[in-house]
């Protein structure tokens, strides 16, 4: 496998330029010298470790015995619902108001919302890079798109209910005199409030059903026709998609303090959306395959064409290993070392 370590410049200040900018000389070379080599080092382990994932190295498990855990969602859900009632009710009584409750009831939302939505990503980008190592997780992943209409809907009523209680803009004397109101007139009033959630729900509805209903219909007939009608609306759908989950945190979480101005809010969110789907992704993907629900489909994706290269070849079976194989949290542990070193530095040479 061919790993390809980035420039030298990228890891130290070099060639005059120093922790203070250019025509600085550095002012630890040796020491900027030593972190190369480890981190070299670094990045070779972790080549080493993708070569080594390929399905020949994976060992065969029994399916797990999920039997015993078949009871263990309803009663969860159960818990979680006198849990939240006792909340509200502690709420009332200590508090005499329902925004302690809100609040935590707006971050667990949310939360819930990335899973959903970083998995109608997942589907989108799916159907228009017509990826390969994506095949084995795009099921379950429309199924929890699905969720998405009704279940979070009905979740979202408590903060559609009870968003005056929690939204101070909803309730400024003065809103003309707000020039961060003003400035974001309509969307910070009461009707575009509930436009924008009415909006994005509905968007979210009919790309969700519309893709799964097609992927459903590709299974059944195998014509070409289903492809099409998910690749158009994959097309359209992430522009859609891009804004509607924007509008959706700007007004449910930065809207708790509207004054604050962030155009990189909404990246954000969909980052932590992506990364949180992607993780979940792979707890669901290593128990199907535990279970041998989806081992076949596993080896077809990671599989290499004979009319590849071994370079190419080697590269595709590092991508499908980084996303499917049971081991790719070891993979994850070593990126992120790299990474904090990486940031641990570019904090150094900036004081």
């Amino acid at each position: 496998m061919h790993a390809s370590w980035p420039h030298p410049r990228c890891l130290s200040p070099a060639d005059g330029e120093g922790a203070r900018g250019r025509g600085h000389a550095s002012a630890a070379p040796s020491r900027s010298l030593h972190l190369s080599i480890r981190w070299r080092a670094e990045w070779e382990q972790v080549a080493s470790f993708l070569t080594s994932m390929t399905p020949a190295s994976k060992t065969a498990y029994a399916p797990l015995d999920l039997a015993k855990w078949r009871n263990v969602p309803f009663i969860l859900m159960v818990a979680g619902g006198l849990l939240s009632a006792l909340g509200l009710l502690v709420s009332l009584s200590v508090k005499h108001s329902a925004a302690e409750f809100l609040y935590a009831w707006l971050l667990a939302f949310i939360f819930f919302l990335s899973l959903c939505l970083g998995s109608l990503f997942l589907v989108l980008v799916h159907h228009l890079f017509d990826a390969g190592w994506s095949v084995p997780i795009r099921r379950f992943s429309e199924h929890i798109a699905t969720l998405l209409c009704p279940w979070m809907l009905l979740l979202f009523l408590p903060i559609a209910i009870g968003a005056k209680v929690i939204y101070p803009w909803m309730h400024e004397p003065n809103a003309r005199a707000d020039h961060a109101l003003q400035a974001k007139y309509p969307l910070f009033t009461m009707p575009g409030f509930y436009v924008v959630a009415a909006g994005c729900f509905l968007i979210w509805y009919v790309l969700s059903r519309r893709l799964r209903y097609w992927s459903l219909q590709q299974d059944q007939t195998g014509a070409a026709e289903p492809t099409y009608h998910m690749r158009f609306l994959s097309g359209l759908g992430i522009f859609l998609f891009a804004l509607t989950l924007t509008m959706a945190v700007v007004m449910w979480m930065k809207g708790l303090q509207h004054q604050w101005y962030s155009t990189m809010y909404g990246v954000y969110y969909f980052a932590g959306s992506v990364w949180m789907t992607l993780a979940t992704a792979y707890i669901i993907t290593m128990i199907l395959d535990r279970q041998g629900v989806l081992t076949e489909v596993l080896k077809n994706t990671v599989n290499i064409p004979p009319t590849l290269t071994k370079h190419q070849g080697d590269r595709i079976q590092s991508i499908g290993a980084f996303l499917i194989d049971r081991d790719c949290h070891r993979f994850c542990a070593l990126r992120q070392a790299w990474l904090f070193r990486r940031l641990l530095q570019v904090s150094h040479a900036s004081l």
